[in-house]
């Protein structure tokens, strides 16, 4: 058997340390690298969605309002609703999708207000038990869908430089 040299014995632990600081190395430039990746592809999501957000500001509120409705089921009722409101505004507001929201949240606790009333007007005509029936099942439909349009309305709060919304209705 051959004894190890002091001399040999220290070249061996020599390796073993720069072998460790290799590893080291090499796993903190990999966690710096995720890093600085991570970090511009954050930077660009936020530039990204930033830049929509001032074109759709930039844009021309019609336009916005109808890319907003095109999504739902009825986009000339929901379109005409809350074009209606914006025209009604007061002032010029900058043209957001929150703000867009909540003007067409608005719209619709004004159809639901016109709906009750129209509703209450048949009730009051009308002389068949089985219709009148009918629409105070509907009545109280209607009556629920106002108070919960008016709870999402509330429950998404107004900014102080929206209080405007609150004077359109």
């Amino acid at each position: 058997m051959k004894s190890i040299s002091p001399k040999d014995s220290h070249l061996l632990e020599d390796q073993a340390s720069r072998r460790k600081r290799k590893i080291t190395s090499f796993i903190f430039f990999i966690v710096l690298f995720t890093l600085i990746i991570g970090s511009i592809i954050s930077v660009f999501i936020a530039l990204k969605q930033e830049a929509d957000s001032e074109s759709l500001s930039a844009s021309n509120p019609e336009e916005a309002i109808i890319s907003v409705c095109d999504q739902t089921p009825f986009p000339t009722i929901c379109f005409n609703s809350t074009w209606s409101l914006q025209r009604n505004l007061t002032t010029e507001i900058k043209t957001t999708p929150s703000r867009i929201f909540t003007l067409s949240l608005h719209a619709a606790l004004h159809e639901l207000l016109d709906l009750i009333s129209a509703n209450q007007m048949a009730i009051s005509k009308l002389k068949d038990s089985r219709i009148l029936s009918a629409l105070k099942g509907c009545d109280g439909l209607i009556r629920d869908s106002i108070r919960l349009t008016k709870k999402s309305i509330t429950t998404m709060g107004v900014d102080p430089d929206d209080k405007i919304f609150l004077s359109a209705i």
